[in-house]
């Protein structure tokens, strides 16, 4: 499938690399507003993002391999229980069976260590792979025409009615049979429905800020949307690993409209003196684990 993003600002690249990275497909990002070093920062910042993606499965990995040496909650060994690391370095505690349990233990940490350099050589020559792949998966343009071959296009452009319009309009003018989704966070899909020609294949899709580190998506179905729409939302999401939720087209969608009411209750917290700011922010921190306070404090 081919996908194209209108707009190369932070969301539109961090959309592009997931479209690219997880979901394998060919993307092609229109800003006609940004210069060539712009666009060329747009392919840089997708190696970025799948370097640090490629770090964190690196590091899960090897935490997993050391994790099968010792029981840390205990103290002992996994190769034998009843062995403690307490014993171990207590010279005056150490039995002959201790020894032989600390000798299988050095050769399971040879193993683990060969284990270990052979996932950092994987992920060095995962992440070239990914660098030519992305090269080749996204690319930049300064023109519309590029869109006129695209199956999806998603418009991660500023909160702007004007400016949104303007893309719509143009991007439909280009391709008026492609799937058509914004990832605006608080503009719903009735909105640009009315700038295309099939508004059946119109709809929400509004990926989270930072993208890399935050799976959910939106997927908002609009008056006109089909169900075939919503099922093209849905395969997106899921092949870019999100956890997509549907809601419908309504004001602040789902997250952002419960967090106008948590940070509405809280400021009503302050202002009838309920509680100061301080206790506000602590209380959601360390009450509710969040991990910050509404007010930022």
């Amino acid at each position: 499938m081919k996908v194209g993003v209108l707009g190369g600002g932070r969301m539109g690249s961090q959309i592009a690399w997931a479209l690219a990275y997880f979901g394998n497909y060919d993307v092609a990002v229109v800003d006609p507003y940004m210069d060539e070093k712009g666009l060329e920062g747009i392919v840089q910042q997708a190696v970025k993002y799948s370097k640090k993606d490629i770090e964190v499965q690196r590091i899960k990995k090897i935490q997993n391999i050391n994790a099968g040496l010792v029981d840390f909650s205990t103290g002992t060994l996994k190769i034998d229980p009843h062995v403690s690391l307490e014993r171990l370095t207590n010279p005056y505690q150490v039995s002959e069976y201790d020894k032989q349990k600390f000798l299988e233990l050095t050769n399971t940490i040879k193993k683990t260590e060969s284990k270990v350099f052979e996932a950092i050589q994987i992920s060095l020559a995962k992440a070239a792979m990914k660098q030519k792949e992305l090269e080749l998966l996204i690319r930049p343009s300064k023109e519309y025409n590029v869109l006129k071959d695209m199956d999806v296009i998603i418009e991660a452009v500023t909160e702007n009615l004007k400016v949104k319009e303007e893309v719509w309009r143009k991007a439909d003018e280009i391709n008026p049979e492609s799937y058509k989704f914004s990832n605006s966070s608080s503009i719903g899909p009735y909105a640009y429905s009315k700038w295309v020609k099939n508004p059946e294949k119109v709809a929400g899709l509004h990926f989270f800020n930072p993208l890399p580190k935050t799976p959910l998506v939106e997927i908002i179905k609009g008056k006109t949307s089909s169900q075939k729409t919503l099922d093209v939302a849905f395969d997106i999401a899921i092949n870019t690993k999100r956890v997509p939720i549907y809601c419908m087209d309504s004001p602040g969608f789902v997250v952002n409209s419960l967090l106008f009411q948590f940070f509405e209750g809280a400021f009503k917290q302050v202002e009838t003196g309920i509680a100061d700011i301080k206790s506000v922010d602590k209380g959601m921190q360390f009450g509710a684990n969040h991990p910050m306070g509404p007010l930022l404090d």
